[in-house]
C-alpha cells in the first residue's frame, strides 16, 4: 500500500495570535520539524490554506479546493492532488509526534479498514493526526458540498482501527495551540 503524507498549515492560528506552523524550537520551525521527521514519504504535501508565504523545500505546497473549510478542506485537497492508496494527517502543531508513533498509525490501516487514529490517555480521538485511506475523496467532497466541515465523521461512518496510547505517547500528540502552550512547550524541551 503506498501511503504519502499531509501537513496541515493552513489554520488561522486564532488563539495563538500568530502562524503556529512558523513556531521555533530551537531555531527550527514546528513545520520544518515535522518535514524532517516525515521526510521518508514518496508524496509529500503541504496544505497550506491562506497561508501564502509558506514553503518548504520537497514538499508539494497545495492551496485549498474549498477555501476556508478547515482541515477537511486540506485533506480534501491533498487527497485530489494524490496518487497514494493512503494520506497520512498530522497537524502543523504536534512537534513532539514521533515518526515511530506514526509508524504505528501506518501499520494499522488495511484492507479491512479506511482510516486509523489516535486515542490518547485522556479519551480524546485526534483525526489530526490519522491515516486515511484516499477513497475516502467522494465522501469528504459530499461533505464539503454539503457545509459539513467537521473531521470525525471520517473516523465514526467508516471502518476505523482506533489505537489507544499510554500517557507518554499522548503527550507526543499535544497540540500547541495558545502562546501559555507554547511557553509550556519551550520550558520542557
Amino acid at each position: 500500500m503506498k501511503i504519502g503524507i499531509v501537513i496541515l498549515a493552513g489554520g488561522k492560528s486564532s488563539r495563538m495570535g500568530k502562524d503556529k506552523a512558523m513556531l521555533k524550537i530551537n531555531n527550527a520551525s514546528f513545520i520544518q520539524i515535522l518535514a524532517d521527521k516525515m521526510s521518508g514519504f514518496d508524496e509529500r504535501f503541504i496544505a497550506r490554506g491562506p497561508n501564502p508565504t509558506l514553503k518548504l523545500s520537497n514538499w508539494k505546497i497545495i492551496d485549498d479546493i474549498y477555501p476556508s473549510r478547515g482541515p477537511l478542506g486540506g485533506i480534501h485537497a491533498a487527497m485530489s492532488h494524490s496518487s497514494s492508496d493512503a494520506l497520512l494527517c498530522l497537524s502543523c502543531d504536534t512537534p513532539l509526534i514521533s515518526r515511530d508513533l506514526v509508524n504505528k498509525l501506518i501499520a494499522a490501516v488495511t484492507q479491512e479498514n479506511d482510516a486509523a487514529a489516535f486515542r490518547t490517555c485522556d479519551g480524546q480521538i485526534h483525526p489530526l493526526c490519522a491515516v486515511y485511506r484516499t477513497s475516502l475523496l467522494p465522501f469528504i467532497e459530499r461533505q464539503l458540498l454539503n457545509g459539513r466541515n467537521r473531521m470525525m465523521p471520517l473516523i465514526f461512518e467508516h471502518k476505523s482501527h482506533i489505537i489507544d496510547l499510554d500517557e507518554a505517547d499522548s503527550i507526543k500528540l499535544k497540540n500547541i495551540n495558545t502562546p501559555e502552550e507554547y511557553r509550556d512547550l519551550l520550558l520542557s524541551v
